[in-house]
């Protein structure tokens, strides 16, 4: 990304809950930003260029996507993409960048931030002006608390240990690490099987590839634990619910029961097990979202996540009850 200049102008301080190394380390600084759910995922909202604009928050994706109109309407300078290339989603392609002189998160201004720019996609939602991807967040760690309908932004902190701020019991962590098409990836543990988790935070429901299913725990298309629950909306592709006991990562932090759907016709990407080791292989050039099990918003909702990019660490406790209205 190009010019990505960025200046915290209010900082809001958070008390740690657990004791710190240091002064330094008990108190977090940084905001939190309510989202708004919707049938298509969580809105958040955004200012461009000192506009206010309501996006998709997309925890999943690489790049930040704009309605061209949005572009056109405020003389955004923009380009084609280089060599001929172009990004693609479910709704078409993505071959044309804009630059928007400033985007706003919260206090945050950041100057110059290039943002793919196409047709309004369905997928957004009628009130999505696009969608909020990984690039815009660059430098800051982030806390997502969905069952609190909350994503948090803080600056990283130096030599501090990490202890959850909000109520917990019990917490667990574990190395991830982001791919090149935008992707977090951490290992968690299901059913006693290893396997690489993603998330997304734009799907509804948590969904496994038939390929992962069959591999992990031997299920065969005519296994009669497979409940038929339709075809998936947005590829047609037959849908089942499976029995799934328990999904659970660190050793502490488990979700009893979840709620996990397989697809048939669907492969996850290549890689090993080994989340350090794991190495993209051929299949990484076609091969997008990857991993053994896609988070969906069920299930992220059971959880509170704090993902510090300096370490590659990802925290994460079950989420706290929301407050009785």
């Amino acid at each position: 990304m190009r010019g990505l200049v960025w200046a915290l102008a209010v900082a809001l301080l958070v008390s740690a809950s657990a004791a710190a190394e240091s002064d330094d380390c008990a108190k977090i600084k940084g905001f939190a930003i309510g989202l708004n759910p919707t049938e298509d995922g969580y809105l958040m909202p955004l200012g461009v260029a000192r506009t206010p604009r309501q996006f998709l928050l997309d925890l999943g994706a690489a790049y930040t996507k704009m309605d061209e109109a949005i572009a056109v309407s405020l003389n955004f300078p923009t380009k084609s993409l280089p060599y001929g290339l172009h990004v693609q989603d479910s709704g078409g392609r993505f071959t044309k960048i804009a630059v928007v002189p400033t985007l706003e998160i919260g206090p945050i201004t950041r100057k110059d931030v290039e943002v793919l720019i196409g047709a309004h996609r369905n997928g957004w939602g009628p009130a999505a002006d696009g969608v909020a991807a990984i690039n815009i967040f660059y430098g800051l760690d982030i806390e997502l608390d969905l069952a609190h309908n909350r994503l948090g932004l803080y600056l990283p902190r130096d030599n501090c240990a990490f202890a959850p701020f909000w109520p917990a019991v019990e917490w667990g962590s574990g190395d991830f690490m982001t791919a090149p098409t935008g992707g977090m990836y951490t290992p968690m543990n299901l059913d006693g099987a290893q396997l690489i988790v993603t998330f997304n935070t734009t799907e509804g429901r948590t969904y496994m590839p038939f390929d992962a299913a069959h591999r992990l725990f031997r299920i065969e298309e005519n296994d009669h634990r497979l409940v038929p629950v339709g075809a998936r909306a947005s590829d047609g592709k037959a849908v089942y619910r499976f029995p799934f006991t328990s999904l659970s990562g660190g050793h502490n932090v488990t979700v009893q029961d979840p709620e996990i759907y397989i697809v048939k016709g669907e492969t996850s990407c290549g890689g090993t097990r080994d989340l350090n080791n794991w190495k993209w292989g051929e299949a990484s050039t076609y091969c997008f979202g990857g991993g053994d099990l896609q988070l969906g918003i069920n299930l992220l909702k059971k959880l509170h996540f704090f993902f510090s990019f300096k370490d590659k660490k990802v925290y994460f406790t079950l989420a706290e009850p929301p407050a009785a209205k």
